[in-house]
């Protein structure tokens, strides 16, 4: 992942979700198929709280165009409005990434863009299509927010970590034993141990060593990860994971990259908010820890200009976005039970949670209601 894909993380995830919600479709054409509780005489597809969703309003508008896609899209949606309140500070950055994907569709589909926007964003509940892009983005600040407060109130559960590494390239390696450092590999680990043991930051030391030119120069930083990250080396992570604030871990080997030595910035709630400020500070003020003057901190650094009260950071929105992005589901269905969602049928249930990833219910006691999730 290059330097544009974490800046423009967000452009990539729309991109990503509307093409892959016109090829994840289950379609249903049949109408009174949707069975179950009645309001006025219709029929219920779902309910939360006391806000249902009949038969015809949700046919008419998604589901003839989505099926299970559509129903997600629309569940997600009332969760989310019913659990966030719309800020002002939304809406501004909602305008901001709406304009962002406006000029990148244009250029991807210069004759078409709207039409493509339109068409996609329908599909996912949207009725007015291309009008809608900025709710989109309102509604999706809402996820991730909802989805930070889930990681943050499970964060020993998760065994969230701010990890920050030195690679020693595999390049460096010239024949030998897979798995065992060729001399060169050997000679430089030594140096880096023997720096660090003699007091050098390891940002300082990650900076002078490391291989991957991409966080070297920002002191290793990777950020913010969890248990459930699977965009990492297996065992890496798993290295990562075993890791306490300030620990750091043995030489590791990866068969795709190397070896890596990992620092434990932060593995507290009280902790990794401080750390990732100050990261974010870091970056802010252009902090390049290779640089002669380099110290640990960017408060301490000539080149720190920047207000620190201008610099905003949330640890928890940097995990969901980028590197576990299957905690959303899993906090948007515990948000969806804890406001009574209720569903037509159990069909409509489990199809619901097969979409969305999660694991299959154990059944309940014989008599007990099936199709309810939730307290009554």
């Amino acid at each position: 992942m290059g330097k544009s894909l974490r800046q423009n993380w967000f452009i990539y995830l729309l991109v990503l979700v509307l093409a892959g919600v016109s090829s994840y479709y289950i379609y249903d054409t049949s109408k009174g198929k949707l069975k179950g509780k009645s309001v006025d005489g219709e029929n219920v597809v779902y309910a939360i709280g006391d806000q249902n969703m009949t038969t015809s309003a949700f046919y008419d508008a998604m589901y003839k165009n989505g099926g299970t896609a559509a129903l997600y899209h629309a569940v997600v949606r009332k969760v989310t409005d019913a659990s966030i309140k719309t800020t002002d500070e939304m809406k501004k950055k909602a305008q901001q990434q709406t304009q962002s994907v406006i000029s990148s569709y244009a250029q991807q589909y210069p004759t078409n863009y709207q039409e493509k926007l339109d068409e996609q964003l329908k599909q996912m509940g949207y009725e007015n299509g291309y009008k809608d892009l900025e709710t989109y983005f309102i509604d999706y600040q809402k996820q991730t927010q909802l989805t930070s407060d889930y990681a943050k109130a499970h964060f020993d559960e998760l065994k969230i970590r701010n990890i920050s590494y030195i690679l020693i390239s595999k390049e460096q390696q010239s024949g030998g034993v897979l798995g065992k450092p060729s001399s060169q590999q050997q000679e430089t680990m030594d140096q880096v141990d023997a720096e660090i043991a003699a007091g050098k930051p390891f940002a300082v030391a990650a900076a002078h060593y490391s291989a991957d030119t991409s966080t070297a120069s920002k002191g290793g930083v990777l950020g913010t990860i969890d248990k459930n990250t699977t965009n990492l080396d297996e065992d890496f992570l798993n290295a990562a994971l075993l890791l306490n604030e300030g620990e750091i871990s043995d030489w590791v080997y990866s068969e795709n990259f190397g070896f890596f030595k990992l620092y434990c910035n932060a593995s507290t709630p009280e902790t990794l908010e401080k750390v990732v400020q100050q990261q974010a500070l870091d970056a802010a003020n252009g902090v390049d820890y290779s640089a002669p003057q380099a110290s640990a901190s960017a408060s301490a650094s000539p080149a720190a200009t920047v207000d620190p009260e201008t610099v905003k950071s949330d640890p928890y929105e940097d995990l969901v976005s980028k590197w576990d992005t299957t905690l959303a589901n899993v906090a948007i269905w515990e948000k969806a039970e804890s406001m009574n969602i209720n569903f037509a049928n159990k069909e409509d249930r489990d199809s619901l949670r097969n979409y969305m990833g999660l694991p299959e219910e154990t059944p309940v006691e014989t008599g007990a209601p099936t199709a309810t999730a939730g307290a009554q």
